[in-house]
């Protein structure tokens, strides 16, 4: 089992209602390596509303959302480097827009 901290800002915390949560995921899912989007599947099944908030489309982040894993946007890592490790933190938020 690995231990992932997940930082939830915005919108986000409202639904979990906590800015902050632990939660404990098998290190193996679906015969792979436990990745940020087998963590952010368990997420949206544990909060039904935030899956509106995160996929603009089955499978698709939106594009307002941003996902953050050990300080780094998930779009700009690897395979490799989206497969979590005990300890991992995970901060997820809504960019803002304006002027």
């Amino acid at each position: 089992m690995l231990t992932i901290n997940i930082r939830l800002v915005g919108l986000y915390r409202r639904i979990a209602n906590t800015p902050d949560l632990t939660i404990e995921i098998a290190s193996i899912t679906d015969n792979h390596p436990t990745d940020i989007y087998d963590l952010i599947k368990t997420l949206c099944m544990e909060y039904k509303d935030m899956e509106e908030l995160i996929y603009s489309e089955p499978n698709k982040i939106d594009d307002w959302s941003r996902i953050m894993l050990n300080g780094k946007d998930i779009r700009f890592l690897i395979d490799e480097e989206k497969i979590l490790k005990d300890g991992d933190n995970v901060h997820i938020f809504s960019m803002a827009a304006g002027g």
